[in-house]
């Protein structure tokens, strides 16, 4: 029989299931029919695809804790290496580890929120099906994308970021990322997602009932909103207690991680009343020395080495002999303790080492953000001054053609030898191409420069040669270096491989130390050790686990920043064989003028090492995409504007810094700070005028 409805239980009916969307929007069924009272509109259920996400978010976030409870006990098992998630047995580790994935399940949760939303804008089947395949390739990707980060913690304790992919080369990777890209991690990448995949497919298809009753409880806004509210709250309780102080990414999702590293902003806090005057940022200021020598040696020769940090060298204070051969030089010239280079990677090392001015400071590296910014290259200026101009790198095209800029910012320019195998230096070699080739290595190189010295002699030379050998990943050429484990970090206790990497790091630089040697004997023999002064520096230093840290490029602590300064000149004797003068790479080719009596680039923006004036005045300013850091005195203060937080250090009763003094003197952070802020803001201006200067 016929049902007539009056027109108020119509808009009754219509209230009640507009009242059912606002709580659930998200379930499938259609407006019910007019019906007979007798008759009750059919119970909200989600559909079958919301189910099938729901599946596919758990599988994926149930991967993400698989993989970071690996990460845990393969790389955060040692209470030497912080921070250290695996004491108090199975469970508590577990524990831990699950609220470290905190952020990843909140992660995993909002996207299930957009996807669900999503399904509810509209009913055709097409969308329906299109939202579905969105989700599981994005899924897929994201699980790809964990395997791959998986492998970089292993290698570096930190997932990717902007700035991480940007010093890798992009997508292009340098010679020592593609040496980690293992058929192994290939594998995982590929077999991960895949795995994952099949097995949500099979139990979401087996028990799709299950699925869709737990969504019905689940998929729903208010649910989702208090899901994710308390996941976040949890993962930032977690950041707080195990990593309060550390540089770690663990308890982060890695895909926010590289959302948020784009978008990295650079404050300062509160610095209210907080004026320093720009003093020694500005170009066209060398203070050079007076009366320091008689006669003035005139060749050049500098030597750069990769990633060697100072305190891996003998004659910097460490117990393995490493540099043995530097060793018995150092009564010819000056080896300095105190000195830094002002970042902790080599594409941002390369404008004060070529061309001594300092990078703009919210990028990775001047020439990467522009790439025609005017390097006031140093061998442009010395060609002015008459001498012959030569440039040695090893390693390869990966580590120059095809890393970044490296070569078109700094080499293509100024040098009579550089890197054109036409050149006729290159012409009378066996193998003219044999530079670009990734067997190109240190000893060739070495000999290449001898050869140099020997072709240039009777004219004034400038040679740079910088190697590659003590890059990782590091080979083991059978050197017989005696090695004691107990002079090793304390976090490779029980890490084999990590262990035999640091042995093989120690053996190149022992290599390097005896190219060296043999190299300034060859001057000597040829009689021209009085008359050339070798510098030898690193462009940056290399973690070893200290601070929670491998490899370099993610922190400002003295084992990513500072590094071994040797000059070595008879001439220079005098002035004894160790100095203490705080100095930074930005002083390099204002100490090497001042000693050989040359005028400077009123562009440079150092000052002589050898300059007569208060050390108090001495300071060596660094930085890195996500910190910037000051040396003064005994102190060094580093802001992490990432984190918002102070770091000082006494480096010279602490040279481990391992306590934190900020918060004991927050007066000098303030005013540490302040000059941070200054010398970013100049750098800026200094930018934008050399540019428009560039572009007229």
């Amino acid at each position: 029989m016929t049902t007539l409805y009056t027109p108020g239980a119509r808009l009754s009916e219509t209230l009640a299931r507009g009242g059912r969307k606002l709580w659930d929007p998200f379930c499938d069924d259609a407006p019910a029919p007019v019906a007979a009272p007798a008759k009750q509109p059919p119970v909200n259920q989600p559909s079958a695809a919301h189910g099938e996400l729901l599946s596919l978010t758990f599988a994926v976030c149930t991967v993400f804790f698989l993989t970071k409870v690996l990460v845990a006990f393969r790389d955060l098992d040692s209470p030497e290496l912080p921070p250290y998630l695996g004491s108090g047995g199975l469970l508590p580790t577990l524990g831990r580890v699950w609220a470290c994935c905190a952020e990843d399940f909140a992660v995993g949760l909002g996207c299930l929120l957009v996807a669900a939303l999503a399904l509810a804008l509209w009913a055709s089947v097409w969308y329906r099906r299109g939202v579905r395949l969105l989700a599981h390739v994005a899924g897929v990707a994201a699980l790809a994308y964990m395997a791959a980060n998986a492998q970089l913690f292993h290698v570096m304790r930190r997932f990717l970021t902007v700035t991480l992919f940007q010093l890798g080369g992009g997508f292009l990777p340098e010679r020592s990322v593609q040496e980690y890209v293992t058929p192994t991690l290939l594998l995982a990448v590929v077999l991960v997602p895949l795995l994952t995949l099949a097995a949500h497919l099979a139990w979401s298809a087996a028990f799709s009932r299950f699925w869709r009753r737990a969504a019905s409880f689940i998929c729903r806004p208010l649910v989702l909103f208090v899901l994710i509210l308390s996941m976040g709250a949890t993962a930032h309780a977690a950041r707080k207690t195990w990593f309060a102080d550390l540089n770690s990414d663990f308890a982060e999702n890695p895909h926010l991680l590289l959302v948020r590293s784009y978008f990295l902003v650079m404050p300062f806090g509160d610095l209210d009343g907080e004026d320093i005057a720009v003093d020694d940022f500005q170009p066209g200021d060398p203070r050079p020395s007076v009366g320091l020598l008689n006669e003035r040696p005139k060749n050049i020769v500098l030597i750069v080495l990769e990633s060697a940090g100072a305190r891996y060298f003998s004659t910097n204070g460490y117990s393995i002999e490493t540099t043995p051969h530097l060793a018995k030089l150092r009564d010819k010239g000056i080896v300095y303790d105190n000195f830094y280079a002002t970042a902790n990677h080599t594409i941002a090392s390369g404008m004060p080492l070529f061309g001594s001015t300092y990078n703009e400071l919210n990028t990775i590296a001047t020439v990467v953000k522009h790439t025609e910014f005017p390097v006031p290259d140093a061998q442009s200026w010395l060609k002015r001054q008459g001498y012959q101009t030569c440039f040695l790198g090893s390693g390869g095209q990966m580590a120059w053609e095809k890393y970044r800029n490296m070569s078109d910012a700094f080499v293509q320019q100024g040098f009579d030898v550089g890197r054109d195998p036409n050149a006729p230096f290159w012409q009378a070699h066996p193998d003219p191409s044999a530079f670009l080739k990734r067997s190109y290595m240190d000893a060739e190189m070495f000999v290449d420069g001898k050869r140099f010295v020997r072709e240039s002699k009777g004219k004034k030379f400038y040679l740079m040669m910088w190697n590659y050998d003590t890059h990782s990943p590091y080979f083991d050429g059978g050197d017989d270096l005696p090695l004691d484990n107990s002079a090793f970090p304390a976090a490779l206790d029980g890490d084999a491989e990590r262990t035999d990497e640091f042995r093989a790091f120690l053996r190149s630089i022992h290599r390097v130390d005896a190219l060296i040697g043999d190299f300034y004997r060859d001057l000597e023999e040829q009689g021209l050790a009085n008359d050339t002064v070798v510098m030898i520096t690193s462009d940056h230093g290399e973690a070893w686990g200290q601070h929670g840290i491998f490899f370099h490029g993610e922190s400002l602590y003295d084992e990513e920043v500072r590094v071994p300064l040797f000059v070595l000149c008879p001439r220079l004797a005098h002035l004894g064989p160790r100095d203490a003068t705080i100095g930074s790479h930005i002083d390099v080719w204002p100490t090497l003028m001042d000693i050989c009596d040359l005028p400077v680039n009123p562009l440079w923006q150092g000052r002589s090492l050898l300059g007569d004036f208060p050390s108090k005045e001495r300071r060596a300013y660094f930085f890195h995409r996500g910190e910037l850091g000051v040396r003064e005195g005994k102190f060094k203060y580093i802001w992490d504007y990432q984190a918002q937080r102070d770091l000082l250090f006494d480096v010279q009763n602490d040279p481990g810094e391992t306590e934190n003094l900020a918060t004991y003197d927050a007066a000098f952070c303030k005013r540490q700070r302040a000059r941070l802020r200054d010398w970013k803001d100049y750098q800026e201006e200094l930018t934008k005028e050399r540019l428009k200067k560039a572009a007229r």
